[in-house]
Parts: C-alpha cells; sequence; structure tokens
C-alpha cells in the first residue's frame, strides 16, 4: 500500500536505454521521477561494473517512451526486455522486465541484492570523499596517500548552492507515519496520505519524534519528551498544562544516557542503576572524556568533522571553528521584569504576560527552597 501511494505521485514514467558508446552494449530500464534531470543512470549490476571500467562519460542515455502510469511503463518493460532480448550477448540486463508490478519478488530481488553487497562485495568499501577545495572525488582508500601528496585533503567540501537547493527542496514537504514507518512526502499530498489512515508527524522506535505545526512545518524549539501517565512517551510543548503541573514528567529526568565497555549503545538508564555505579554502564558524553570528533576548518573556511586524533589538528593545518573567539555577554538583559514562580514541585522563569495563566494553575511566585 505505501508503495503504491509514493509511486502514485511522481510526474514522469519512462523506458531508457543506456548505450556503451565504445562497445555498443546496451542496457533497457524504466524510472519513475519528478525531475528529469535528477541524473538516473540505471540500477543493472552489469551495468555499474562497466560505469567502472569505461567511465559513465562514455555511456548514453535515452528516453525510449513516455508512459501515464508505472504499470503501463512496466507493461512495455516486460515486452522489450524478454528471454531474446537477455540472450543477446550484447545487453547488461540480467533479469526480464516487469517485475515493478510484483512487490514480493522486488522484496526478494531487494533481500539478495542486500546480502550480496556486505562488506567487501559492495562498490563503496573502502572509498573516501577527498578535495583539493574546489571539486570532490571519491577514491579506493589505497590512493589515499598518493592523492594526499599531491595536495588533496581528506573530506568533502558541499556549497552553498547545494545546501540552499536541498532547503528548497524540504521546504514544501513534511512526515507521515503508518505502523511505525514514515515517509517523507510532498505537503500538497498529505490529505492523501491523511485519508489513507497515516498521521502526520514522524517515529522512531515507537517514540513520535516531530510534533506537526498547523501549518504542516515542524520544530524542536520549545518541545520536551516526557512520560504520561500510562508510561507513554511523547513530545510535548514546555508550556503543557500538564507538564507544567507534573503530570507529564521528562523521559530523561533521573535517567543518563550510556553504552557499555564494548561501546555498544545502551539508552537511558536511571542514575541510580546498579550498572551505572559500578562502572559497567559509561555515560556517552564522559566516555574517553571527550567526545571523538570536532568541527574545524582550513585557511580557506572550509569546514570539516574529522577525529581529534586527525595529524592536521596537531600540526594547524586544520583549526577548532571557535579557535580565536570568546564569548561576550549580550548588554541587553532579554530576562528584564522576568520572575520565578513554582508549584511545589518545579520552577520556571516566566514572563509577565504569562503571570496570570501560571497563577491559575496554581503556581506561586518565588523559588523553590
Amino acid at each position: 500500500m505505501e508503495q503504491e501511494i509514493l509511486r502514485k505521485h511522481k510526474k514522469y514514467f519512462y523506458l531508457y536505454k543506456i548505450t556503451n558508446k565504445i562497445n555498443n552494449k546496451f542496457y533497457y530500464g524504466i524510472h519513475c521521477t519528478n525531475n528529469l534531470n535528477d541524473g538516473y543512470m540505471g540500477s543493472g549490476k552489469l551495468l555499474h561494473k562497466a560505469y567502472d571500467k569505461y567511465g559513465i562519460e562514455n555511456f548514453n542515455k535515452e528516453i525510449i517512451q513516455f508512459c501515464n502510469s508505472l504499470e503501463e511503463v512496466s507493461n512495455l518493460e516486460k515486452q522489450i526486455v524478454n528471454e531474446d532480448l537477455l540472450n543477446n550477448p550484447l545487453c547488461y540486463n540480467v533479469i526480464k522486465g516487469g517485475y515493478y508490478l510484483d512487490e514480493e519478488t522486488l522484496k526478494h530481488i531487494g533481500e539478495i541484492n542486500s546480502k550480496q553487497q556486505i562488506g567487501k562485495n559492495n562498490s563503496q568499501y573502502g572509498t573516501k570523499w577527498i578535495n583539493d577545495g574546489v571539486k570532490n572525488l571519491k577514491i579506493k582508500e589505497n590512493q589515499l596517500d598518493l592523492y594526499i601528496q599531491n595536495g588533496w585533503k581528506i573530506g568533502r567540501i558541499i556549497s552553498k548552492e547545494f545546501k540552499d537547493k536541498m532547503k528548497q527542496i524540504n521546504s514544501n514537504k513534511c512526515w507521515v507515519y503508518k505502523d511505525n514507518k514514515s515517509y517523507h512526502i510532498s505537503v500538497n499530498n498529505l490529505q492523501e496520505y491523511l485519508n489513507n489512515g497515516y498521521i502526520q508527524g514522524r517515529t522512531k522506535d515507537g517514540i513520535k519524534t516531530y510534533i506537526p505545526h498547523p501549518e504542516t512545518k515542524f520544530s524542536w524549539k520549545g518541545k520536551v519528551l516526557v512520560i504520561d501517565e500510562n508510561n507513554n512517551k511523547l513530545w510535548v510543548n514546555k508550556n503543557d498544562p500538564k507538564y507544567l503541573s507534573g503530570e507529564y514528567i521528562a523521559y530523561s529526568k533521573g535517567k543518563i544516557y550510556v553504552k557499555d565497555q564494548q561501546e555498544n549503545i545502551i539508552g537511558y538508564v536511571s542514575i541510580t542503576d546498579p550498572k551505572y555505579i559500578s562502572g559497567e554502564y559509561i555515560s556517552v558524553r564522559e566516555y574517553n572524556g571527550i567526545p571523538n570528533k570536532v568541527i574545524c576548518k582550513d585557511k580557506n573556511g572550509n569546514t570539516y568533522s574529522v577525529d581529534k586524533s586527525d595529524i592536521r589538528l596537531q600540526t594547524g593545518e586544520l583549526v577548532g571553528i571557535n579557535k580565536g573567539k570568546h564569548w561576550k555577554q549580550k548588554t541587553i538583559n532579554n530576562f528584564k521584569n522576568y520572575k520565578w514562580v513554582n508549584n511545589g514541585i518545579k520552577q520556571t522563569r516566566i514572563s509577565p504576560d504569562k503571570f496570570d495563566f501560571y497563577l491559575q494553575l496554581g503556581y506561586k511566585f518565588g523559588k523553590l527552597k
């Protein structure tokens, strides 16, 4: 059901052919997309091996025919990518076309591909991104020293244009979920998802992690993860009356986020947990005293996230982004006329416009003693 809805809203469905300009070998496939310039160049295993061998620039892609639906384009592929075509020595295809109509077959093929691409069988195994300050390049690790000697650096540059493009793409999207599975969809399709039993928001491990704004925008600001009276986890606004009254309790209250000695994340446990007290569990923040990563920049202002043991930090080639800076107290008092209130259990500092609201909830002026 989910895949049917997701594919239904694609704008273009087409059959394409990719041809090797060096030896004339070819590959047929179908593609569903909203952007005809998305750069998609097929997913065939033999085809991608040919890309590695000849270079993707030596392949030409042409759209053979547009269709009106996934079913129509799948039927067209089924007619063309048949047994006779697979027997052609110039063909890169390895299975018959039309399997997009069969979800069970798709799932089976996906499971086989996943098993075949584990570890060293994965095309990305042993690769690293590097850059020369202008462009990015992905290489095998055994080539790294050669590139470093020629002035390349580990990591890749993300341009401002790309960041702006991603912000624009995501500005008109929202999350929905069903059966603990989340999907990132266009706001224009939201109502259809809601009609099919989806709920607006996003889940992770049973916890609703995003609270939808009435205008379908999401924000963490002012939110807190709490436990209700039935021990359910949910995100609420910090000004929620039930949270202010103590009926909802912060999920992390009296807890600490830990991992074991083998660095396996355990999650939140009570600060009185015997394993934490004995040292069997270690606070993630306290592990080895400091985090393993640091945000830094080079002399051109490019930023990177690197290990603290990176030799470039020691040589001064990279420096922390906050080096040479210091915190300065704002001259404007943002808490002017604010007052402390408490309900006997917890206290908070509020602005004058909220005095009446808190007093109605049973709060009193002053801090807890």
